[in-house]
């Protein structure tokens, strides 16, 4: 057996790393929940050190105290299910995948906040499948997007890939430089 050293930057890259491979590949949404939560737990932690907030946090700030108690179960709930067998091992949950996406989404946005507002070498594989999947969130939801901005016109530009596969897309992707 052999040790490696490991940042808490360095675990929370790798899992949104996999987790990403993993949504691309059109993999077990399960497992693609528990590898990004797990990773958002440890960036939100780094960004707030940097005086930053997630996405998620963002919301919890502006949220009534019973907004944001609901908010907090209805993205908790699936992930602690998810981590922890010792409550009621019969029980089962329903599972919206949206959680995962924005889970994806904000782990994206929280880990280029961890050192900069757009940060990694864009020749680097986790940092082109990180900026291809923000591409593809907005891409998927247009109305995020307030127009005629440099945001705005960039994702435009993906518009002829909506229709891809996941698979396709970064295969796509994959090939620009």
């Amino acid at each position: 057996m052999s040790e490696i050293q490991v940042t808490k930057l360095d675990a929370a890259r790798r899992q949104l790393f996999a987790a990403l491979q993993l949504y691309f590949e059109d993999g077990d949404p399960v497992a693609i929940h528990t590898l990004v939560t797990a990773a958002h737990e440890i960036l939100t932690v780094l960004v707030k050190k940097k005086g930053r907030l997630t996405i998620l946090d963002r919301a919890k700030a502006l949220a009534t105290p019973l907004f944001e108690k609901q908010l907090l179960e209805s993205v908790r709930t699936p992930q602690n299910f998810f981590k922890h067998g010792a409550k009621d091992p019969n029980a089962s949950i329903g599972f919206d995948t949206g959680y995962m996406e924005f889970f994806l989404f904000d782990a994206c946005l929280a880990y280029g906040n961890t050192e900069s507002i757009i940060s990694g070498d864009p020749t680097d594989e986790p940092t082109r499948i990180r900026f291809a999947y923000l591409a593809w969130y907005f891409l998927h939801r247009p109305d995020m997007l307030v127009a005629d901005t440099p945001l705005e016109k960039m994702i435009r530009a993906f518009e002829p890939y909506k229709n891809w596969s996941r698979r396709d897309y970064l295969a796509q992707v994959r090939l620009i430089r």
